[in-house]
């Protein structure tokens, strides 16, 4: 729990959001998840880039209590 101003007292949640490729550009996590790796996110890019018009790519990033990205998965979906 963190003091808010005014003396209330606010809780922060743990959870999933859907960011996108721009979002996850500044994303820290996202650079140094390849670093140790022969690929990197461009992998990710060029699925995003070249996927049929029907499908939307998208990221979700699970974020801890304290609002830090833990975990990025790439997804895509279809609205069709």
């Amino acid at each position: 729990m963190q003091q808010a101003e005014a003396g209330a007292v606010t809780e922060q949640k743990a959870g999933v959001e859907i960011i996108s490729r721009r979002e996850l550009q500044q994303c820290q996590p996202w650079q140094r998840a390849f670093a140790s790796q022969h690929k990197d996110s461009r992998d990710y890019e060029i699925v995003e880039d070249t996927l049929h018009t029907e499908f939307h790519y998208l990221y979700f990033a699970v974020r801890d209590c304290g609002r830090e990205i833990r975990a990025i998965q790439p997804s895509f979906i279809s609205f069709s």
